[in-house]
């Protein structure tokens, strides 16, 4: 008879047991930290400031064709945070757009914005685009916009409209 043909002594099974058992704690105890680790992890993320976001400077040229473009200087003294959306009542779609190296607009899925900074949306550069605007905007006029931010939520502003020559390239607000 070959040790694999014939049964197991008790103390064989014992021993088979306890290896079972041991392989059996240590993978609870590898998972209990496993959530542990995520749990913490979890915690620190979601312990980053708040953003304190405030808008300042906002500005747009008159109406050409249907399209707008908007720039303001937006002030972050609290935690990131990022542009992810823009709406107004006078445009049927709103853009956040940026410029690559080459001066190249496009769509953008959001713009930064850091902790502890300002960031300046200037023509050539960041900045939000009205699209299907149907009103006739016209030096001195203003209306409403909406900026979706993505911790700190909508922040409701009122576009001030200039002279289109008073957004000379590199003279944002």
């Amino acid at each position: 008879m070959t040790v694999e043909d014939r049964p197991a002594t008790t103390a064989e099974a014992g021993e088979a047991t306890g290896r079972g058992r041991r392989i059996g704690v240590w993978l609870l105890a590898v998972s209990v930290a496993v959530v542990c680790v995520a749990g913490i992890w979890s915690v620190l993320a979601d312990s980053a400031p708040p953003p304190e976001l405030s808008v300042s400077d906002v500005r747009s040229g008159e109406r050409v064709g249907t399209t707008v473009a908007v720039y303001a200087t937006i002030d972050n003294r609290g935690g990131d945070d990022r542009l992810i959306r823009v709406s107004s009542p006078v445009a049927a779609r709103g853009l956040v757009h940026s410029t690559n190296d080459v001066g190249v607009m496009g769509t953008s899925e959001g713009i930064e914005v850091p902790g502890a900074t300002t960031v300046r949306l200037v023509p050539g550069g960041d900045h939000v685009m009205l699209e299907g605007v149907g009103a006739n905007l016209l030096p001195d006029d203003s209306f409403a916009l909406r900026l979706e931010f993505e911790r700190a939520g909508p922040v409701e502003v009122e576009v001030e409209v200039v002279p289109l020559e008073s957004l000379v390239e590199g003279e944002g607000p």
